[in-house]
């Protein structure tokens, strides 16, 4: 884990990175996939075919996968399209039964509910809901990448030297990467503001001293 660049994402920061010239997302997943153990490969795998559009059965499989940052970034992700697609059906007033991912209590108050925010008590659900009122289409983009940036930390969190830090390591390439895709020139721009430490150790991974 060492060896794996520490990624960062700020829009609002304009600092330059020094030394960092470029930012190769397949070079990346290239070295991920040299360096970590066959038996892991299927989980880098799965996570890479789920980063796009991926199909309601996708998410019933991530559901009852071993790997728990799947498992818990999944369930996440199912409830953020499962939002969307809620309050995309009030605006056009259809029903989202058809576009609703699983069967859980997000998706029954999705179904029922007349509130605002469909009556979810989880902080996280109601930031989502929070982040598609945003009227901006590219601040809006900017704030739900942020929050899976934030989340696939904590899912993270303490994972220094197992696949879910590495998982988590390509899921944060990923974001930097669809950003650098939106704009040639911005891409540029907005990779030197959202790769803020780009190095082969980081603080985060240093052990505690005794």
């Amino acid at each position: 884990m060492a060896g794996l660049p520490e990624l960062s994402l700020e829009f609002h920061s304009s600092e330059h990175v020094g030394g960092v010239k470029n930012f190769d997302y397949e070079h990346i997943i290239e070295h991920v996939f040299e360096n970590i153990d066959k038996g892991d490969m299927k989980y880098l795998r799965f996570l890479l075919s789920g980063l796009g559009n991926p199909a309601p059965y996708f998410y019933l499989k991530a559901a009852k996968s071993k790997n728990s940052f799947i498992r818990q970034y999944f369930l996440l992700d199912a409830s953020l399209r499962n939002i969307q697609a809620g309050i995309a059906a009030r605006k056009t007033g259809q029903t989202p039964d058809a576009y609703l991912v699983g069967d859980d209590m997000t998706t029954e108050a999705i179904r029922t509910s007349k509130a605002g925010d469909f009556d979810l008590e989880s902080e996280d659900l109601q930031r989502i809901v929070s982040i598609f009122g945003v009227s901006d289409i590219w601040d809006r983009e900017q704030k739900l990448d942020l929050f899976r940036w934030e989340k696939v930390n904590e899912i993270a969190f303490f994972q220094y030297f197992n696949m879910d830090a590495v998982l988590a390591f390509v899921m944060k390439a990923f974001l930097v990467n669809r950003w650098m895709q939106l704009d040639k020139e911005k891409g540029d721009t907005m990779f030197r503001q959202l790769l803020k430490e780009c190095r082969g150790a980081s603080e985060y991974t240093k052990m505690p001293e005794k």
